[in-house]
C-alpha cells in the first residue's frame, strides 16, 4: 500500500511531501478510504517497503483575481509538476502534472480571513507516462482529493486565518491599525504608520522637508 505522510517542506523552493510504499499488511490510510497502492500498482510492487516523497514545483506564477462579489472573492490558477523520488535514491518514478482552481469567498475582520473554497478543476496528469495508470485513474484520484482539500481549506477559514505584516526593529517604518478589504480587480490596504528618525534624514535636502 502506498500511503501519505505529513508533508515536509524543502529548505528551497521546492516542497516536498513524504509517502510510504507499504505492504498490504501495514496500515495506511484506510480511515480515509485511501489506498494510493491500488492507483499506482506497479510502484508499489516495484518499491514496496520503501519510501518515498513528491517534488512540488510551480511551472508558472498562479494567478489571483479579486472580485468584490459577495462582499469579497477570489478565483486561484495554479499549475504544477511532482516529481516522485525515491527516499536515499536519484531514482525518479514519475512526474505528475496538477492544475488546480479554487473559488473562495472571504470576510476580512480586523487581521483575520473567514470564509469558503469550491475548487473548480482539479486535474492529475502522468507527465512522464512512467506512472503505471491511465488518465480515468487519475480524474478518480482528482475527484477524491478535491473533497480533502476543500475540508482543509473550509476548516482553516472558519476557524480564521491571521494575516501578517512581518515587521523588525530594523525596519525604517513600523505599521499598524491594519485594514484590508477586497475591491473590484485588487486589494484595499490600509494602515497607520510610524517612520523612523533615520528615513526622515534621508528625505530632507537642502534645508527642505518634504511634506506628508
Amino acid at each position: 500500500m502506498l500511503s501519505v505522510h505529513n508533508g515536509i517542506p524543502d529548505p528551497g523552493n521546492n516542497s516536498q511531501t513524504f509517502f510510504s510504499i507499504q505492504g498490504d499488511d501495514e496500515p495506511g490510510l484506510g480511515e480515509l478510504g485511501i489506498c494510493l497502492g491500488d492507483l499506482f500498482p506497479s510502484i508499489s510492487e516495484n518499491y514496496p517497503k520503501k519510501r518515498a516523497f513528491l517534488d512540488i514545483r510551480a511551472t508558472r506564477a498562479p494567478s489571483i483575481l479579486f472580485s468584490a462579489k459577495k462582499g469579497g472573492n477570489a478565483h486561484v490558477d495554479a499549475h504544477a509538476e511532482a516529481d516522485l523520488i525515491i527516499e536515499g535514491t536519484s531514482t525518479k518514478v514519475g512526474t505528475l502534472g496538477v492544475q488546480v482552481q479554487i473559488d473562495l469567498v472571504l470576510h476580512l475582520r480586523g487581521q483575520q480571513a473567514f470564509g469558503s473554497g469550491e475548487i473548480s478543476i482539479l486535474k492529475l496528469m502522468d507527465e512522464s507516462g512512467t506512472m503505471g495508470v491511465d488518465q480515468e485513474s487519475l480524474d478518480n484520484l482528482s475527484i477524491l482529493g478535491k473533497g480533502l482539500i476543500e475540508k482543509q481549506v473550509n476548516s482553516a477559514l472558519k476557524k480564521g486565518i491571521p494575516i501578517h505584516i512581518t515587521q523588525s526593529p530594523s525596519q525604517p517604518a513600523t505599521f499598524y491599525n491594519l485594514q484590508i478589504k477586497i475591491v473590484e480587480h485588487g486589494l484595499y490596504v490600509a494602515a497607520d504608520l510610524t517612520i523612523s528618525q533615520a528615513l526622515l534624514g534621508t528625505l530632507t535636502y537642502a534645508g527642505s522637508c518634504y511634506k506628508f
